[in-house]
Formats: C-alpha cells, sequence, structure tokens
C-alpha cells in the first residue's frame, strides 16, 4: 500500500513540478523579453526618439539656457572679483586653509548675490 500511496505522491508531485515550471518558464521568458526592450531604449540615443521633440530641446539648450548660464557665469566672475577687491584674501603660500576658507566664503557670497539679483527677480 505505501508503495502506491508513494507512486501516486510522486506522480501528483511530477504534475505540480512540471505546471510550476512551465509557468515560470514563461513568466522568465516575459520577463528577459522585457528587460530586452528596455536596454535597446536606454541604449538609444535622444535624437532617435523623437526628431521634432529632440531638435526642440536642443534648439531651447543652444538659445536660451546656454546664453543665461553664460549671464550667469560671467555676473559671478565679475562678483567674485569685486568681493576679492574689497576683502583681500590671506596669502596663499603661508597659510593655505585659511585662503581656501575666505575663497569659499566669497564663493557663497557672490552666489546669494547671484540668486537674488538674476535668479529671485
Amino acid at each position: 500500500m505505501e508503495t502506491v500511496l508513494k507512486a501516486i505522491a510522486d506522480w501528483i508531485k511530477g504534475i505540480l513540478t512540471a505546471g510550476i515550471m512551465s509557468n515560470l518558464s514563461g513568466l522568465f521568458d516575459d520577463v528577459n523579453t522585457q528587460v530586452g526592450n528596455i536596454a535597446q531604449q536606454v541604449g538609444t540615443k535622444p535624437s532617435s526618439f523623437e526628431p521634432r521633440v529632440f531638435a526642440m530641446i536642443e534648439a531651447l539648450s543652444r538659445n536660451v539656457v546656454l546664453p543665461i548660464a553664460g549671464i550667469i557665469l560671467t555676473f559671478m566672475q565679475q562678483m567674485m572679483a569685486e568681493l576679492l577687491k574689497q576683502n583681500p584674501a590671506p596669502d596663499k603660500a603661508q597659510n593655505q586653509l585659511m585662503w581656501v576658507q575666505h575663497m569659499n566664503s566669497l564663493k557663497a557670497q557672490a552666489e546669494e548675490l547671484v540668486m537674488t539679483e538674476l535668479i529671485y527677480s
């Protein structure tokens, strides 16, 4: 009798294992296909997504973002130079840490001026 029960248990176990494996293999095939599609999309250049949208973003970047960034950088350099004239830095060769601290302080002041004068106004 135990042999018959063991045979039935092995048969049910085989059926369940085969069903689970077929479901999982189909699931993994679908996941692998989706991962492949995503990897292919990630590997494409932005210009190949939608050429008109890419051209618009590129034009905005060249005609709007870059000039604004140039204005901000120029203003920042001018403010740093002006602040450095008003607050001369310590000798860099004698006290490097004080020089770095001083320059970081001037940079923070210049950034604050850029934010209040150019960005927030």
